[in-house]
């Protein structure tokens, strides 16, 4: 429980927490979920399951929607959030070429640069988009802006709301699809063009590829439904024949020349609609090249033979997109081993599982927000029973601290005290027993004897600084001179005498002892500390040992 209060699902695109995700998505006349458990590393699809939108006429797609999306979620039990796919035909898609290569920079001028662009007011819409292209030498991003306006994300909202289910993430189905597309290794290696194409009931989205990379989309206002009632309206023969007819013989061989010409008609007619729309993407892009796939989504293989009549109508290689093909995903697992699912799960599947490209897409902004009450409420009951059980803890231990400095101070008074008591007479301690006591009065001793040697100190000069003047005179750098005796003493008025013995030895080669004595003698003669008492020094010769001399000084009287 912690760990969902205060950890966040990803950082970046790296999941931190282990969680199962339902993908949801509502197609045409049925529902479907795919649970997945997607770990750090890895995804494993746990269940698929879908449900038939059913009711009477008189009920609403949105009521039919709720009812089946309820009975839907009743299927699983366990799940940490939803994901939702809306349908693309509601979504207004744009490219742009942006000067940035990060995410969150293309967001701070994403609305300015897409306002006149699309056909309604950008503040009445929610926006967000995915990076199909960077060129990191430039720094320059080509981007796949969705646009929905609030009313109609609101609406189908409010069909999941009205079953009790309140999403998590909002993707759209084209994304979903091209988001497995892209993790379905042979896919993904697809050169030049390819298309991916959705046919529903009413409306077919068709989405064009470069090289893996989504370009350009479009949604064409024809569907299975719309072509069977032009087949019906034709041969004046109720649609549920048709469609029935349809699904079992498939498009050319009903065993009736006049049916079979209708409904090839009418199909080529919808696929020559399809050509126009490669055709304009192909000038829009200036794509010339043949386009290597067209893959349909799983629904379609309700169809018979539908791929095999595309590829001879557009003569490019058609084929089924199969929500099996997850198996050749290197970090998705899949535990279904029910062979009879045959329903179309690729669009719930990659609302799931998302691409690393498709990592931040999310139309849950702004007013459409999820906050989740629950986990805030949970987050601030928590961080204030932390924050309790912390403050315990850090008082407690403050506590033992105190008590064990309280300790060695009274260790320190005592160890203070001892060191103190010998500065005391005998039977003349403090009364009290105190540190701060024993300071105070030793205190008092010591600024008696310091009143007591007072009237012996003078302003002279400290004898470091006569052994220093010694020092500079004598310069031992350039001459041998040794000072055997000093001593230092004050006479009657204060006056400080220096007397000074010792040898000297010329150091230069060749060199008198006595004239190099002479700059020695001048030296102390010129002294600014010293006063020769007498004008003639004292001066010997000792074999072997130099001239002994023998100086008696006086200090000068420091200036005031």
């Amino acid at each position: 429980m912690i760990k969902k209060i205060f950890l966040p699902e990803k950082i970046g695109s790296k999941r931190v927490l282990a969680q199962r995700i339902a993908g949801i998505t509502v197609q045409d006349d049925i529902a479907t979920l795919a649970l997945v458990f997607c770990k750090q590393s890895s995804s494993v699809i746990e269940k698929l399951c879908s449900q038939k939108l059913t009711g009477n006429a008189e009920e609403t797609y949105a009521s039919k929607a709720s009812n089946a999306l309820k009975k839907l979620i009743s299927q699983i039990k366990n799940y940490d959030q939803v994901r939702i796919a809306i349908p693309a035909s509601i979504v207004t898609f744009k490219e742009l070429q942006m000067p940035f290569i990060d995410p969150e920079k293309i967001r701070l001028v994403l609305d300015y640069e897409l306002e006149s662009m699309l056909p309604f007011p950008i503040q009445n819409a929610i926006v967000d988009f995915i990076i199909t292209k960077t060129n990191l030498e430039q720094k320059t991003s080509q981007i796949l802006v969705a646009a929905v306006q609030n009313q109609d994300l609101r609406a189908e909202l409010n069909i999941y709301n009205q079953a009790g289910i309140e999403p998590n993430h909002i993707t759209i189905d084209l994304f979903a699809n091209y988001s497995l597309y892209q993790q379905i290794p042979d896919y993904a290696k697809i050169e030049k063009g390819s298309v991916l194409v959705d046919l529903g009931h009413t409306t077919t989205g068709i989405a064009f590829l470069q090289n893996g990379e989504l370009r350009l989309t479009r949604t064409i206002p024809r569907g299975t439904k719309t072509i069977i009632k032009n087949i019906s309206d034709e041969l004046k023969v109720d649609a549920e024949k048709i469609e029935a007819l349809i699904n079992t013989t498939g498009l050319t061989s009903s065993g009736n020349d006049v049916y079979d010409k209708s409904i090839q008609k009418h199909f080529i007619n919808f696929f020559n609609e399809v050509q126009f729309t490669l055709n304009s993407f192909s000038l829009k892009l200036n794509f010339y090249e043949d386009v290597s796939k067209i893959i349909f989504t799983d629904k379609s293989v309700q169809i018979k033979d539908l791929t095999n009549f595309s590829s001879n109508t557009l003569q490019i290689p058609c084929e089924i997109f199969d929500w099996k093909r997850v198996d050749e995903i290197k970090n998705v697992k899949n535990n279904i081993k029910d062979a009879t699912i045959t329903d179309d799960f690729v669009t719930a599947i990659g609302t799931a599982i998302s691409s690393l490209q498709q990592s931040n897409f999310d139309l849950r902004r702004q007013e459409f927000m999820l906050i989740d009450h629950k986990l805030i409420k949970n987050q601030i009951i928590t961080a204030t029973a932390i924050f309790l059980v912390t403050s315990f803890i850090i008082g407690f231990k403050g506590y033992l601290q105190i008590q064990k400095l309280q300790d060695v101070l009274i260790k320190t008074e005592k160890k203070g005290i001892s060191i103190l008591k010998p500065i005391f007479p005998k039977n003349k301690f403090p009364k009290k027993e105190t540190l701060q006591t024993y300071v105070q009065d030793a205190q008092k001793i010591v600024n008696e004897q310091t009143d007591l040697w007072a009237a012996f100190s003078k302003e002279r000069l400290n004898p470091l600084d006569i052994l220093l003047e010694l020092t500079t005179i004598a310069d031992k750098a350039h001459n041998d001179i040794d000072f055997t005796e000093l001593s230092i003493s004050t006479k009657e008025k204060g006056v400080v005498e220096v007397d000074v013995e010792g040898l000297f030895k010329s150091k230069r080669v060749g060199g008198s002892h006595y004239s190099d004595w002479a700059v020695i003698e001048t030296r102390f003669k010129e002294s600014p500390c010293f006063i020769l008492k007498e004008d003639q020094i004292d001066t010997s010769w000792m074999e072997d040992k130099g001239i002994k001399f023998a100086i008696k000084l006086t200090l000068k009287e420091k200036e005031k």
